[in-house]
């Protein structure tokens, strides 16, 4: 996909996950966002209300596909925005490259998405591999934040 098309797309998610304030969606993918009325939107926040509304920040942690799910949650870790942000990267990857950036088994996935680095992007302006490469980083509190991704897409 043209560059400027998936800026445009990812854009818009990142403009959902913005609207959707202190809730974490936790299972970000290309199945998930859905053209509807001119626009980008993120489906399927119900598990993301659900876990939310729970007393343990890692209720349910393990509903993600694995394509597309950050490190932290192969760890039982905490969930935040950044969490989000990292699939975001995933999907980037996928609109570029036509894949995500890890495939195999499951626990290959896994342990790629916590101990590899995706291959490089290849025929991509340098400014918007920059925009992806820092949401696809191993840790969460180093990776883009919502706001900065926003300023960035924009």
């Amino acid at each position: 996909m043209p560059e400027l098309a998936a800026a445009e797309i990812l854009l818009q998610i990142v403009l959902g996950l913005i609207d959707a304030g202190q809730v974490i969606h936790r299972d970000i993918k290309p199945a998930n966002v859905l053209f509807y009325e001119k626009s980008w939107r993120i489906a399927d926040f119900g598990v993301a209300r659900f876990i939310a509304e729970a007393t343990a920040s890692r209720t349910l942690a393990s509903n993600f596909t694995f394509e597309y799910a950050a490190p932290e949650q192969f760890e039982g870790a905490e969930l935040t925005h950044a969490t989000d942000i990292y699939a975001v990267g995933c999907v980037a990857y996928s609109l570029i490259t036509g894949s995500p950036p890890f495939s195999g088994e499951d626990f290959e996935i896994a342990k790629q998405h916590r101990q590899t680095l995706p291959k490089p992007l290849t025929g991509v302006a340098v400014g918007f591999e920059n925009i992806i490469r820092p949401m696809l980083r191993k840790r969460p509190e180093v990776r883009l934040t919502l706001d900065r991704a926003k300023s960035l897409l924009e």
